[in-house]
């Protein structure tokens, strides 16, 4: 997908593919390559050695190894570098995706509460901020931007759609399902990359959760000051506080100019604008500074933490930097 949409090289301004989703949307984009829809309401009995072995392939090798779905424990085969599942029962129409090779797919919201069943609390989370944000890891292995194939919102109407389809049938939900609706109500949608997703979940998770309890940001939201037209990482009550990123895609001097009158005008329309970098993010020290001054920003408190939250705070920056994180 991501190279089906980029910059034609007539182009004499090229702009890369994110900026062009975070600035224009993504209605215009080719999403031919995408899987699509299907009307399929029941997993296949099996699933073929020959086909597992070629979608393996196609994998990074950091998402190895592939997890193959069947419906019932007769179809379970042995797959070098593939293992089944068994997924029984009835799926409403949506629930399941074809790619352009004939390969059967959970749908983003499926996919979303099968990665609930074993994934930890973090890795699930980072998992849901990549469906529904723009970025996603390509297949070798690199972060390549891409539109959201889903959001929480729709995860959560899923499993609810998928409930009341289950009871019709007289069937249980599938195993995951009872954690997949909790999560699915904290997962944030839109970010750009991991490092803003692990940003936005340290500060906003509950505490009992590992995260400093504040405020729920708003990802990327687009902002306009004097006739200009600003993406801002993370946001707060309707733009009025700004939380900004800085990556290594900003350390240029060209991205570093941009930056700077960026922030000058953001500052200059009122705006509280707070800067932070992978030194904040990979240091507990550097995260309680931060959410320190966020909160008297947004007129919040981050009470002492007590040895027990601490605990938890340590693992769950291990199960979201376990996802992988760009900066």
């Amino acid at each position: 997908m991501a190279e089906s949409n980029a910059s034609s090289p007539y182009d004499p301004n090229p702009r890369p593919l994110l900026v062009r989703m975070l600035f224009e949307g993504t209605d215009d984009l080719d999403l031919s390559a995408l899987p699509v829809k299907t009307d399929i309401t029941r997993l296949p009995r099996t699933v073929y050695s020959e086909d597992a072995a070629w979608l393996s392939d196609q994998l990074p090798h950091v998402l190895r190894p592939l997890v193959c779905c069947v419906a019932s424990d007769a179809g379970r085969r042995f797959l070098t570098n593939a293992k089944t599942c068994i997924l029984s029962g009835g799926f409403p129409e949506g629930s399941i995706y074809i790619e352009r090779h004939g390969i059967w797919l959970p749908s983003p919201e499926l996919l979303a509460l099968l990665l609930c069943r074993n994934l930890p609390v973090g890795a699930a989370l980072m998992a849901m901020a990549e469906l529904g944000g723009y970025h996603a890891i390509g297949l070798d292995g690199l972060l390549v931007a891409a539109p959201p194939v889903t959001s929480s919102t729709a995860v959560g109407d899923y499993l609810e759609r998928l409930r009341l389809y289950r009871a019709d049938l007289g069937q249980r939900m599938p195993r995951g399902s009872s954690r997949a609706s909790p999560l699915a109500a904290l997962a944030i949608d839109g970010a750009a990359s991991p490092a803003e997703a692990v940003l936005a979940y340290l500060l906003c998770l509950p505490r009992e959760m590992g995260g400093y309890g504040l405020p729920r940001p708003e990802l990327n939201r687009r902002i306009a000051v004097d006739n200009e037209v600003y993406v801002c990482d993370l946001s707060w009550n309707e733009g009025s506080c700004l939380l900004e990123y800085q990556g290594g895609a900003h350390l240029s001097a060209g991205r570093a100019a941009a930056d700077m009158r960026k922030g000058n005008a953001l500052r200059a329309s009122g705006r509280t604008l707070l800067e932070a970098g992978r030194s904040e993010l990979m240091s507990i020290s550097g995260m309680d500074r931060l959410a320190g001054l966020l909160a008297g920003a947004l007129g919040a408190c981050v009470a002492p933490w007590s040895a027990e939250e601490r605990a938890l705070q340590v693992k769950l920056r291990t199960e979201l930097f376990s996802a992988g994180l760009s900066a």
